[in-house]
Formats: structure tokens, sequence, C-alpha cells
């Protein structure tokens, strides 16, 4: 089971049907700079907390296995914002 945090508050989790990020996407390679994308809706009650420089934490099973940050946070014209992060 995956879960997704920004500061500590849990943003995406498949057992809550509110808190859902949209096109998640993570990128790691050996030697490389991991990067995380995805997009966050109005209706994620979390949406306004997601902003630039926040940290995002990605958990498998209650286990670590990525930490990066916010470096974009763009709006589309559904007013979703498409974030993009790194490690």
């Amino acid at each position: 089971m995956y879960q997704v945090r920004c500061d500590d508050n849990i943003i995406y989790d498949l057992r809550d049907e509110e808190l859902k990020i949209i096109s998640p996407k993570l990128n790691t390679e050996i030697n490389k700079t991991g990067t995380f994308d995805f997009i966050i809706s109005p209706q994620n009650p979390y949406y306004d907390l997601v902003k630039k420089f926040s940290i995002i934490t990605i958990y498998q099973d209650n286990e670590e296995i990525w930490r990066g940050r916010i470096l974009n946070d763009k709006l589309d014209f559904y007013t979703r914002k498409q974030i993009e992060c790194e490690r």
C-alpha cells in the first residue's frame, strides 16, 4: 500500500476517497536525482498545504521509499496543481 505525505499530512491514500492525487510518477535511478510528479485537485482537503518547498514523502507499507521537495507548482485550466518534486 502506498501513501504520499506533504509535511506529515497524508495527501494520498488509496483507502480514503478524499485523499487522491492524479497521475503520480516516481522516477528513481542509481547515481541520479530522483523526481516525483503528480497533480492534486482542489477537492483534496490538503490542496492548500501543497506548495513550493514543502517536503513530499512516499511510503510503501509504512516504510519510506522516497523524500524530496516541491520545486514547481503550476495551476492548470481546472485549478488543479501540477506538482514537480526533486530529491
